[in-house]
């Protein structure tokens, strides 16, 4: 009839984890961690020039943000 009898087929490569609070698992969950943070903010796969372009745009704003408030508060 069919499959819903049978067992299901076990992975080829299992993966094989490191031991929680290790070097090497929290090593793993860093990475994972910036991965995740990376593709929520909608950069992982952008190449290197255009992160280095986004943040030189972002601290140029901040710099003109803070030095228009300073002229706001000298010159008032």
């Amino acid at each position: 009839m069919g499959s819903s009898g049978q067992k299901r087929r076990k992975s080829k490569t299992p993966q094989h984890l490191s031991k929680v609070g290790s070097t090497a698992g929290s090593d793993r969950h860093l990475r994972s961690e910036r991965k995740a943070v990376l593709d929520n903010m909608g950069v992982r796969g952008a190449p290197a020039w255009v992160r280095a372009v986004a943040i030189i745009v972002v601290f140029l704003l901040i710099v003109a943000a803070i030095g228009s408030l300073l002229a706001v508060t000298i010159f008032r």
